[in-house]
């Protein structure tokens, strides 16, 4: 009897094991998400402008304090907010060239089952289900 226990328990062992064993190399799965070109270089386009903006308007603000400050500041923004406009342009085509890496999968599963997924005009988030019997 104590044997068979032993070599149940060592078969139970064996299947747990079997069954946490990752996928072979072969099945590997891609992570990889894709993502729109067009918006990621406008949206690089973007910051980059405002960031040519701040820095510019840093700069000038650093000039004024240290009374170097220049009556057209407005062309100094200006100047400023291309070239941030231009580098983030550049950078937003680099980055769209580039494959997207494996950790932007790292973000919760969207495949439509789940409550909220198809009850979407409910946003408060609670489950009213019925109660049988009353006795609760």
């Amino acid at each position: 009897m104590r044997r068979l226990r032993v070599l149940t328990a060592a078969a139970c062992l064996a299947l747990c094991a079997i069954a946490r064993a990752g996928p072979p190399p072969s099945e590997k799965i891609d992570l990889r998400v894709p993502r729109d070109p067009l918006r990621l270089i406008l949206r690089d386009g973007f910051v980059g402008g405002l960031a040519g903006v701040a820095v510019g308007g840093g700069v000038l603000g650093i000039m004024s304090v240290t009374g170097q400050g220049q009556r057209d500041w407005a062309s100094v923004l200006a100047a400023s907010a291309g070239v941030g406009l231009a580098v983030g342009l550049v950078w937003g085509v680099v980055e769209s060239g580039s494959p997207p890496s494996p950790a932007l999968a790292l973000r919760p599963a969207t495949d439509g089952l789940s409550f909220g997924e198809q009850h979407a005009h409910d946003l408060s988030g609670t489950v009213m289900l019925p109660v049988f019997g009353h006795r609760f």
